[in-house]
């Protein structure tokens, strides 16, 4: 995964993600708390919660495969799976760290 600045394109960071890229079904990431990103894995049924400088800050086993992922307000996570779509309140603390109840 890459960031790139939206005006000049320059590379701010990369994570490698060891992940398998598949272009039918591409991996989905939404902004999330204070400029952190958040990636629905489909392929290991996880959420990965990216740093705003590009470190992983957690992974969080999800019980379904979670296809997309997006936050609305400050504590509202709405997860697209298979089977439909999850919401979820989020606490979270000062060290980024997410815990989806």
């Amino acid at each position: 995964m890459e960031l790139r600045s939206a005006e000049t394109l320059n590379r701010i960071w990369s994570l490698p993600l060891n992940v398998t890229w598949n272009p039918n079904n591409p991996y989905h990431c939404c902004s999330f708390i204070d400029d952190d990103w958040l990636i629905s894995d489909y392929e290991l049924g996880r959420l990965l919660h990216i740093s705003k400088t590009g470190k992983i800050n957690s992974i969080v086993p999800y019980n379904t495969i979670p296809y997309c992922a997006t936050l609305f307000g400050t504590n509202i996570l709405a997860v697209s799976t298979k089977d439909g779509v999850n919401l979820h309140n989020l606490n979270y603390k000062k060290t980024y760290t997410i815990f989806v109840l």
